[in-house]
């Protein structure tokens, strides 16, 4: 069950993750790129595209 490299993951909020740290919200894998938008990496048909979130908006980060 789940990826074997991933030792541990935990929720922070979206204002506390530095740019250019991977992240998934709502089972898709994105990248932040400012304070206050993120990009899709996957599910690869929608790649590129950029969201805008709330600061305080809980995201889940996967620490290998």
């Amino acid at each position: 069950m789940g990826d074997k490299n991933v030792r541990y993951k935990y929720l922070i909020k979206f204002n506390d993750l530095p740019t250019n740290n991977k992240f998934s919200l709502n089972g898709n894998e994105y990248r932040k790129r400012s304070t206050r938008t993120a990009e899709i990496i996957k599910p690869e048909m929608f790649s590129g595209t950029r969201f805008n979130f709330r600061k305080n908006e809980l995201i889940l980060v996967k620490q290998t």
